[in-house]
């Protein structure tokens, strides 16, 4: 779990497409004290990891893809033979509305 991040503080959705098959699962994990990223960036030096739950394990699958609530803490594990290419999309948007979120 020392790879666990967000991509980015603001509220946003993740997306990750898998480009081969290989190994190297990405664990998507929700934080029992808050899903943002300021939670995660005050403790950043010292990250409770008793605070996180895995909800999702996702192994890569060529075409496979799977999106989620960009403030949910993940990362990849590295693959155990071989190489493992994705693609990762942030997508975030505005509303004219300050009181309405499009997320």
């Amino acid at each position: 779990m020392d790879l666990l991040h967000y991509d980015d503080a603001t509220e946003h959705i993740a997306m990750v497409y898998y480009i081969n098959n290989s190994t190297g699962d990405t664990c998507i994990y929700n934080n029992i004290n808050g899903n943002n990223a300021e939670t995660f960036q005050e403790n950043f030096n010292n990250v409770d990891y008793n605070s996180y739950f895995l909800l999702a394990n996702v192994s890569p699958k060529m075409g496979r893809c799977v999106i989620f609530d960009g403030k949910l803490a993940h990362h990849g594990n590295y693959p155990s033979d071989g190489d493992r290419f994705i693609l990762n999309f942030n997508f975030a948007a505005k509303s004219k509305s300050p009181q309405k979120s499009l997320i």
